[in-house]
């Protein structure tokens, strides 16, 4: 092999190396140890968990269905890695910003929280963060609920109470009730002389 060749494969061998290492850094997510919340194998649930980029909380919102929403999309997150129990509060808490790492701080210095489960997580951070006041008050709006502009901004308003008083739409009957009983006169009068009942 003449010496010009020789140099051109080891070259391209040596850019294939380079290429090969640059892509194992980018799927890592850039940075030495592989991910943020410890040397996670790279097909473990902790590690499918992060690259979905959880959102963090900080407790600063005066607005307590912020709080709701953040275990709502933590959750959803859980399940779409398969997260195994005993690692959802350790991923969860990682995630904590500010104001809420300063409760969690604290929550830390009262309780055994070693072998806490995601349940009295949960439980924890709604006392703190959305008190039994908040879902009464929550679960009276969805009951006085009324139409007041379009029928698609009724519907958009229905949908983000209705998750406060699960108990109320439980079952299709019940929700298409609660739906209609809101509805602006003159459409709840069309509604029920069509004899319409599998509404949303």
């Amino acid at each position: 092999m003449e010496p010009r060749d020789e140099y051109i494969q080891r070259l391209t061998s040596l850019i294939e190396i380079q290429s090969q290492l640059l892509t194992e850094f980018i799927n890592r997510g850039g940075n030495g140890s592989g991910n943020g919340q410890g040397n996670a194998p790279p097909d473990s649930c902790g590690e499918r968990f992060r690259r979905l980029r959880p959102p963090a909380f900080d407790g600063q919102s005066s607005d307590p269905t912020h709080a709701k929403e953040w275990i709502r999309k933590i959750e959803n997150m859980f399940d779409y890695a398969q997260m195994e129990e005993a690692q959802k509060v350790p991923c969860a808490v990682f995630h904590l910003e500010k104001d809420a790492s300063f409760w969690w701080e604290s929550v830390k210095l009262t309780a055994n929280t070693g072998g806490m489960t995601w349940g009295q997580f949960k439980t924890a951070f709604y006392d703190k963060y959305f008190s039994r006041t908040v879902k009464i008050n929550k679960m009276s709006e969805f009951t006085q609920l009324r139409q007041t502009e379009s029928v698609a901004d009724y519907i958009r308003q229905f949908e983000s109470l209705s998750r406060f008083a699960s108990h109320l739409v439980d079952k299709e009957e019940n929700k298409v009730y609660q739906f209609v009983q809101g509805l602006k006169l003159e459409i709840y009068k069309g509604v029920r002389t069509a004899g319409i009942d599998d509404m949303p």
